[in-house]
Formats: structure tokens, C-alpha cells, sequence
């Protein structure tokens, strides 16, 4: 779906605005002024398998390209390490 974006913010125990203000002020629904996308983590359509790990920024990054995986013939791994 290109008509929304979904956005995941974890509240920072000692946060000074951003993920606490997302998490106790916006609501689903809300209007959100953003800037354009930066996609710095695409997927290469090339490739022939993807292996995903991820740790210390978490799984959020992956997240997007996981529908895409999901609906094409490509091999795909996603290995999540948390405490």
C-alpha cells in the first residue's frame, strides 16, 4: 500500500522529545508534515538471496522489505539477535 506510511518508534526510557512525543501525542490517523523518503537500505534486485541480521538497531530497518520478499522467488533470511 504507497497510500500511508507506517512508522515504528520505540519509547526511549530517557527520551527528550522525539519517540515520546510519537508515542503520547500522535494518534493513527493523525497528519504528519515529513520530508521526502531516503531509501539508504534498498534491496538489489540482482541478487539471488538476501540474508538479513539484525541486532543492535533492531528489526525495524527490515521491516519494509519484507512484503516485497514475501511475493517474489527470491531467497530470503532475516536472523534477529536481542537480548
Amino acid at each position: 500500500d504507497t497510500s500511508c506510511y507506517q512508522i515504528a518508534v520505540r519509547l526511549e526510557e530517557n527520551s527528550r522529545g522525539g519517540s515520546r512525543f510519537l508515542h503520547q501525542q500522535v494518534k493513527v490517523g493523525d497528519r504528519l508534515t515529513i520530508s521526502t523518503p531516503n531509501n539508504l537500505f534498498a534491496l538489489i534486485p540482482s541478487a539471488r538471496k538476501h540474508l538479513f541480521i539484525a541486532g543492535g538497531i533492531g528489526i525495524t530497518p527490515f521491516l519494509s522489505h519484507m512484503p516485497e520478499l514475501q511475493h517474489s522467488d527470491v531467497d530470503w533470511q532475516l536472523h534477529n539477535c536481542s537480548r
